[in-house]
């Protein structure tokens, strides 16, 4: 029998993998601003997430669901179709991102995530391309699909556990029914790159649930 394809799990596996190849290029001192890091993220997916595979990744997209205030997302990674990857990221190497940062950019992750019933279309708008064909994409959101928050933090200035980072963020963040998130969500993931003068900077990443865990295990084999 044919083998079905896990691509949000693909896509978070070549995520995770790039993550890694974007905190080298720090460590030589080449990256200075967000902006560089969103460089440093799309090359080194797409060294991974071929187009020819039916991947596409979008940086700072416009996107709107069913018609609803448009917001950008930093990153968003599609298979075809369907959005399996939407990645926030913070860049504060000398210190944290300020918390009403982080649960606005978890809020713009879940609210995103949770609206994928099948009548929930996104659209991402390509701007600054001309062409005389519609420049909206629509999409839906893979059932699947993984929301990641990726931050360079200082080292002894952010969170200890993935307990802890929820606990600080969980009552500013907002659910898709207006609520706040109070229960630990569902495939979603940190990553940190930790920097410290005259280190390596060292990477961390937490799997917010234990599905996102056991996907993670059998994307990479083990």
């Amino acid at each position: 029998m044919p083998t079905t394809v896990d691509y949000p799990a693909e896509a978070l596996k070549a995520l995770r993998e790039a993550w890694a190849a974007v905190i080298a290029d720090y460590d030589e001192r080449l990256l200075n601003s967000e902006r560089c890091v969103q460089a440093s993220i799309y090359h080194h997916l797409r060294m991974r997430l071929k187009v020819e595979a039916g991947f596409k990744i979008f940086i700072e997209p416009h996107i709107s669901i069913n018609g609803e205030k448009p917001r950008y997302i930093d990153l968003l990674v599609s298979h075809c179709h369907s959005i399996v990857l939407a990645l926030e990221l913070k860049y504060k190497p000398n210190s944290k991102p300020s918390n009403p940062s982080v649960s606005a950019d978890l809020t713009k992750l879940l609210q995103m995530k949770y609206r994928r019933a099948s009548a929930d279309r996104t659209t991402v708008e390509i701007r600054r391309f001309l062409a005389k064909r519609d420049q909206k994409i629509a999409l839906a959101i893979a059932p699947r699909s993984f929301a990641v928050f990726a931050a360079f933090v200082k080292q002894k200035g952010f969170y200890k556990t993935r307990e802890e980072f929820w606990q600080e963020h969980r009552r500013a963040t907002i659910a898709p029914n207006g609520q706040p998130a109070n229960s630990m969500p569902l495939r979603l993931a940190v990553l940190l790159a930790e920097t410290e003068l005259g280190r390596e900077t060292a990477e961390t990443f937490w799997a917010m649930d234990k599905t996102l865990s056991r996907a993670m295990l059998a994307s990479s084999g083990a």
